[in-house]
């Protein structure tokens, strides 16, 4: 199927794009060339996310965990330099 997607044979359905730029890990208006930004920028009203890719394969739930704890440290880092400096 991809070889006709990629010679005009067919076109994906829109599940299809969704599949696939979640394989490749970019957003589908990459995919149909209406962005140049391959990711799609996480806001904090995000619910949802793509699984991050670590030496090529998606986070193990264990690497999940862990970036999930880092993050929380540097936020709360952050918050505690807000609060002296305001």
């Amino acid at each position: 199927m991809v070889g006709h997607y990629e010679t005009g044979l067919n076109s994906p359905s829109a599940e299809a794009l969704i599949k696939i730029a979640k394989i490749l890990n970019v957003s589908v208006d990459y995919l149909l060339g209406l962005s140049e930004e391959k990711h799609i920028k996480a806001t904090h009203e995000s619910v949802s996310f793509v699984r991050p890719i670590i030496n090529g394969k998606p986070a193990s739930d264990r690497q999940l965990e862990m970036l999930t704890k880092m993050m929380g440290f540097a936020r709360d880092v952050l918050e505690d330099e807000e609060t002296k400096e305001g």
